[in-house]
């Protein structure tokens, strides 16, 4: 995608305004819904999102299997599973901001205010998870 300023900027009374037109690799000038379809695509890449998919799924599955178990052993699993979940929530939030800088670099703003949401949505369920297993981890000993 290539974009190329029409003319000169005109001067406003409060701001600069520049007209764009954007042109695909062929040359010739975009529709308005081709260059939506461009803009609206996932967050993060494809091997990313499975491995953050699988490491949130199978620590949660493991955080229910272990809330269902009643023995004295319950409160240990239970902290190490919230210690997963939080160590799969920080991995997510990591990644996510990687995406975000991408975004930013790629002049992409939506794509990257939603990696932003979305990373400190999981920073903040990490910081949850693992506050959790600490006081869990404390009450097991």
């Amino acid at each position: 995608m290539l974009i190329v300023a029409e003319g000169p900027p005109r001067v406003g009374s409060l701001a600069l305004a520049v007209r764009l037109a954007v042109f695909d690799a062929g040359g010739y000038p975009m529709q308005m819904s081709q260059q939506r379809s461009r803009r609206i695509r996932g967050v993060v890449s494809l091997g990313t999102g499975v491995a953050v998919s699988v490491a949130l799924g199978s620590s949660l599955l493991y955080f229910l299997w272990v809330a269902s178990i009643r023995d004295s052993e319950q409160i240990g699993q239970l902290s190490i599973g919230t210690f997963v979940v939080g160590l799969a929530c920080a991995f997510a939030a990591l990644m996510l901001a990687f995406s975000m800088i991408r975004a930013i670099r790629r002049a992409e703003d939506g794509r990257a205010l939603l990696a932003a949401l979305l990373a400190g949505g999981f920073a903040i369920a990490a910081a949850l998870a693992l506050a959790a297993s600490d006081v869990l981890g404390k009450l097991a000993a």
